[in-house]
């Protein structure tokens, strides 16, 4: 082979080379474009029954909506409360001289907290106490001038002017007025020494101390909060609708969040109106505390408390958790074939088994999605799963009539399988699930 030949052979190789990576995309662009579409893109799973072309369908299950007899419950969150919370402060002021009480420490009505000046109100006392019995010598002694001047006018008329007389009789006036001024300023003195040792106003336990030993504190300083907590209190809100239903006496069960532990609770207050700010009822009940576990039940706890009212009646129920709260209230999604229509509910009292009344938005006969919902939106699509009525857990006997099935069963065009998952004619990738 000559030198001009070999070079020849080196530029057509070169060249087949440089459009060689062109070919296939030319055999393609030669094709019709619904077969030159699958290949490009990998392929796409044909339609499934009512499953469109593949589009994101959601797993969920279903439950046929029916009519109960139930008994109901009132249902509310609540809160543990002190029978009682006092401020303890200072009725006079003055240096502290001694603090009695720590932080957590359980005390008795009567008993000595904090000694506030005490030496400085014992002189008090004392000067008033002198005061009174000055203001007494006084009276007493214008008493006797009185009374030897009128027996000398009686002896002798005349003796003595009527104007002295009178004059001595309003002196007896003020000094009895003067000792009744001392006598309330003894009074007065002993209260501020009775009150310089500032005593528990109530048995209880020591939640908070703000005062330390040499402090001068002025009348009305908080110097400790004491609780009272047996027994304790249990509060809670429910609807305007549903207070009717409870009256004092009834039992209300709660369950501490933290721990739950559940107790029991007498109803002893239902309010004769609503909050105005929440227009909620407010319920007030008196716990019962066993002996032993006392301990657990800790003022500021939260808990969900259950009032079983005994009422009965036939209506629709769903399960709570098939519930959902919007802006808008609460909606629930209903199966509509294998899409979802979501619908605004009236809720109405809760069941003992977890079940609640829907007072209008949906009917008996619906399927409802129980399980699954939560990236449902208006109008998605599903591939549903039926369940028994009751425990919402176990698949049902097969129905042709069940919504979502029908996506489930088709078959593609292209002779793969439909619907989510489903495999084109030429192995790419169907639908997401």
């Amino acid at each position: 082979m000559t030198l001009f030949a070999h070079r020849r052979l080196r530029r057509a190789f070169a060249f087949l080379l440089m459009f060689a990576p062109l070919s296939p995309l030319a055999g393609v662009a030669c094709k019709k474009p619904e077969q030159a579409a699958p290949e490009a893109r990998g392929g796409r799973g044909g339609r499934g029954g009512r499953g469109g072309e593949g589009g994101v369908q959601f797993a969920v299950d279903l439950l046929k909506i029916e009519a109960k007899r139930l008994e109901y419950l009132v249902t509310a969150p609540g809160t543990i409360e002190a029978f009682e919370r006092v401020q303890v402060t200072s009725r006079v002021a003055g240096a502290v001289d001694k603090v009695a009480f720590r932080e957590g420490q359980e005390v008795k009505k009567g008993d000595v907290l904090v000694t506030i000046d005490g030496e400085r109100f014992r002189l008090s006392v004392n000067s008033a106490r002198a005061a009174l019995e000055k203001t007494q010598a006084a009276l007493k002694d214008v008493e006797g001038m009185v009374a030897r001047r009128e027996g000398a006018s009686a002896n002798n008329p005349g003796l003595i002017p009527g104007e002295e007389l009178e004059t001595l009789r309003t002196k007896v006036l003020t000094a009895k007025a003067d000792m009744a001024v001392a006598a309330e300023n003894l009074k007065i003195a002993e209260l501020n020494l009775r009150d310089s040792a500032v005593r528990a106003p109530i048995g209880g336990v020591i939640q908070t101390r703000t005062v330390e030993t040499g402090q001068y504190v002025q009348t009305g300083y908080v110097m400790a909060t004491l609780l009272q907590s047996d027994p304790m209190l249990l509060r809670f809100q429910v609807e305007p609708s549903e207070a009717p239903r409870l009256k004092p006496g009834m039992t209300a069960r709660f369950t501490l969040r933290e721990t739950q532990r559940s107790f029991t609770a007498k109803l002893t207050l239902v309010a004769g109106s609503a909050d105005p700010s929440t227009h909620m009822v407010g319920v007030t009940a008196q716990v019962d505390a066993p002996d032993g576990h006392a301990y657990w039940l800790r003022p500021g706890s939260f808990c969900d408390v259950s009032v079983d009212v005994g009422a009965t009646r036939d209506a629709t129920v769903i399960p709570r958790t098939a519930t959902r709260a919007t802006d808008r209230g609460y909606v629930v999604f209903i199966a509509d074939g294998d899409v979802v229509d979501e619908r605004n509910v009236t809720l109405g009292m809760n069941t003992k088994d977890g079940w609640v009344e829907i007072r209008s938005g949906i009917s008996a006969g619906e399927w409802l999605v129980v399980r699954g919902a939560e990236a449902l939106t208006e109008g998605a699509r599903i591939r549903g799963t039926k369940l028994t009525s009751m425990d919402a857990s176990a698949p049902a006997a097969d129905d042709d009539d069940a919504p979502g099935d029908a996506g489930r069963r088709g078959r593609g065009r292209e002779g793969g399988a439909g619907g989510p998952g489903g495999r084109g004619r030429k192995g790419g990738e169907g639908a997401p699930p």
